[in-house]
């Protein structure tokens, strides 16, 4: 049997001065059970872009300009932009070998008060996502919402709920009757949200 050819993904993560903490922690978690179970045949490159410019308005700088004229010269068999606010690394990699997770569409369905080079920044980066071969999304409530009211191609997108920490499991019943009681919770469901639409 013949040996399978050996393949790059490069996974194009946010650029660190973002601060993004969440967009971190998927980039990390993502390479991580990546590297655990790929089959050994997949490289897995993470590319971070370079940080030539510390002056002011550079990382915007960055962001926009460098970022996708570097992406271009290191990019993989297969791509994936990990978050889609960088979509825009789209006009310089091979859009018919990448892949690119949505998160969510709030900034498209309330687009706030963003006036000038962020609303232009942000236009730019989602007709960049458009453009990917694949998009992958964080449920099936953004996937009906691409499909439904940005005509997004249904076979193009594919729903894959975020993993959680293994720290993170279901709680024996008498347990969460005790914090109910304890936090004085109603016994319905609850949802925690953390998070912002900035």
């Amino acid at each position: 049997m013949k040996p399978h050819p050996l393949t790059t993904l490069s996974l194009f993560r946010d650029h660190p001065a973002e601060g993004w903490a969440s967009m971190m922690r998927y980039a990390d978690g993502l390479e991580s059970a990546l590297r655990r179970w790929a089959p050994t045949y997949l490289a897995i490159r993470s590319r971070t872009p370079p940080d030539p410019w510390p002056i002011p308005r550079g990382l915007l700088l960055r962001r926009m300009f460098t970022y996708p004229i570097w992406s271009r010269r290191h990019q993989g068999d297969l791509n994936h932009v990990l978050d889609h606010s960088y979509g825009h690394l789209l006009f310089g990699l091979d859009a018919e070998r990448t892949v690119v997770t949505v998160h969510d569409v709030a900034p498209l369905l309330f687009p706030g008060k963003r006036l000038g080079v962020s609303q232009l920044a942000w236009r730019w980066a989602w007709r960049g996502a458009l453009r990917a071969k694949r998009m992958i999304v964080d449920s099936e409530f953004t996937r009906r919402l691409l499909i439904e009211r940005y005509h997004v191609s249904p076979a193009r997108t594919v729903a894959v709920p975020l993993g959680v920490e293994s720290a993170f499991h279901t709680l024996p019943g008498e347990v969460v009757e005790g914090l109910c009681r304890h936090y004085a919770l109603p016994e319905a469901p609850l949802l925690l949200h953390v998070g912002h639409t900035q």
